[in-house]
């Protein structure tokens, strides 16, 4: 307002958002000769990154604006209303020379004073919590959210939390509460299965199974650009872990941009760098590259959860349909069969999983892999080896553990 430019450019609104977090704006007065010293000391206090060094109330900003207006003019300075702002700038026009340069400037401040005097109480300012960098231990889970999806493609329902998800569970450090233990923990709270994780449910859901924070998404589009963020929260305080904000343009690069966003989350909650950089496979490669193949996979997922396998098999059989080269949906098939005693339909789609298990993610190939020795070759030594190399990678898969006692007990 006081120079008439942004303090922060970029080509989206991506980069936007990434130099407000990171990157100091020009000198006001390098803009605008016509802004003091004083008023350039406000717009920087205004605009610290550090939360503590920032101004904690709006009246205090009122107070340095009414100093510097007393100090310029040498006569008080009354709090500005809508009124007052819109009479200042009236006043202004059709003037020239220094005076009316002056006038013009304050009316601008006033306008300000009152915009700020609505926004900082309210905590509109976007960096308003600093983040509390309180890495996770290896006894802590994570609640993953349902995203919001302000962008009118229902392509996206499911589907991005899907994609966290597994984008997630690539971590070895990491331990994201399983979507069983997140059906029975809605259950104790009276909340149908179903039920869509918004913040605030996923929050109180965190509190019940004694998670340590959940992970909240959202989604936005103009026209072919899509903006996603992603930001982990301490369920118990409300203070914010890590935040990561991306750009993705074109619908078909939404997911891998979702994987990258994951994998900053990742080494922001404590992961070390070696571990995000070996176990962080393309969300395009570790699942498919189609978003529509992606929601109905997640939807399969769900159906499995609330109305039994059938109706979750037509569901998987359009995500493989969508995407013939998506081992995942093919892994699923063959559960799903296996669980309905169909062997030799579960010997089929899990022969073809493994087939492309190279397009899956490491813990997901490993679990490919052994299903395969498991339930098609018979190879009970190999799925050993496989979930004995899941464990030592996974060293909290609880599910290896279980399935290699269960091996082992049919070895003798």
């Amino acid at each position: 307002m006081a120079t008439g430019k942004m303090p922060f450019n970029g080509s989206s609104p991506g980069e936007i958002c990434g130099a407000i977090l990171y990157h100091e704006p020009a000198p006001p007065s390098q803009v605008n000769p016509q802004a003091s010293a004083g008023l350039e000391s406000v717009i920087y206090k205004a605009l610290e990154k550090d939360r503590n060094l920032r101004y904690q109330h709006s009246s205090d900003i009122r107070a340095d604006l009414q100093r510097l207006k007393r100090d310029s003019r040498s006569e008080p300075y009354a709090a500005a209303s809508s009124s007052t702002v819109k009479r200042a700038a009236e006043a202004s026009v059709g003037q020239t020379g220094p005076v009316a340069q002056n006038e013009k400037i304050w009316a601008i401040i006033a306008a300000a004073a009152v915009v700020l005097v609505a926004l900082v109480p309210g905590g509109l300012y976007y960096r308003s919590r600093q983040l509390t960098r309180t890495g996770l231990t290896d006894k802590d889970t994570i609640v993953v959210a349902d995203f919001a999806n302000s962008t009118g493609d229902a392509v996206f329902d499911d589907t991005l939390k899907t994609a966290l998800t597994v984008a997630l569970n690539q971590s070895p450090f990491l331990n994201v509460l399983s979507d069983n233990k997140v059906a029975a923990t809605l259950k104790l709270m009276t909340r149908p299965t179903g039920t869509e994780l918004t913040p605030e449910v996923a929050r109180d859901l965190c509190q019940r199974a004694g998670s340590k924070a959940y992970v909240a998404g959202s989604i936005a589009s103009l026209e072919n650009e899509y903006v996603l963020a992603l930001k982990a929260v301490d369920c118990r305080s409300g203070d914010t872990l890590a935040l990561d904000q991306v750009t993705a343009y074109g619908k078909k690069n939404v997911l891998n941009r979702v994987g990258e966003a994951a994998a900053k989350l990742r080494s922001e909650l404590g992961e070390s760098l070696a571990t995000v950089q070996k176990f962080d496979v393309p969300l395009a490669q570790a699942t498919t590259s189609s978003p529509e193949a992606l929601q109905a996979y997640s939807l399969g997922g769900k159906a499995t959860r609330e109305n039994g396998t059938v109706t979750a098999l037509l569901n998987y059989q359009r995500a493989i349909q969508l995407d013939p080269n998506f081992a995942m949906g093919y892994r699923a098939m063959g559960n799903d069969y296996f669980s309905l005693g169909e062997l030799g339909r579960a010997s089929k789609y899990y022969s073809k999983a493994f087939e492309l298990r190279e397009r899956a993610s490491e813990r997901e190939k490993l679990l490919i892999t052994a299903d395969y020795y498991r339930n098609v070759t018979g190879e009970l030594d190999g799925a050993a080896r496989t979930y004995q190399e899941l464990i030592a990678n996974y060293p909290r898969d609880k599910a290896g553990y279980f399935a290699l006692a269960i091996v082992y007990s049919l070895l003798g």
